[in-house]
């Protein structure tokens, strides 16, 4: 069980996922773990377009290292960039979800 938070909220716990060469997540993979993660060093990290602000914000800490992001355009663009560092390549791509 995690240590409680401020405000007596339990925090969630955290993990990190690198060094792995394709990745993709939908929202059902980030709210079934339920833990904030730091992606680092993959190939290529895929953000399905099922997975709304809320969940991003919640789930999903930073992206670093990765050769390629991407990330449907149904997320605000300048909210991903402030958690996306030190990336070859991000692209934003259409998405026909709006969830």
């Amino acid at each position: 069980m995690s240590a409680k938070g401020t405000f007596g909220k339990l925090a969630l716990e955290k993990a990190i996922i690198a060094h792995h060469d394709s990745l993709s997540l939908s929202k059902h993979d980030l709210e079934e773990a339920n833990t904030v993660f730091y992606f680092q060093h993959i190939d290529q990290l895929i953000i399905e377009p099922d997975v709304d602000l809320e969940t991003f914000q919640t789930y999903i800490h930073s992206i670093q290292h990765c050769s390629q992001v991407k990330i449907p355009n149904i997320l605000p663009k300048l909210l991903l960039l402030s958690k996306i560092r030190f990336c070859e390549e991000i692209e934003i791509y259409e998405s026909n979800s709006f969830n």
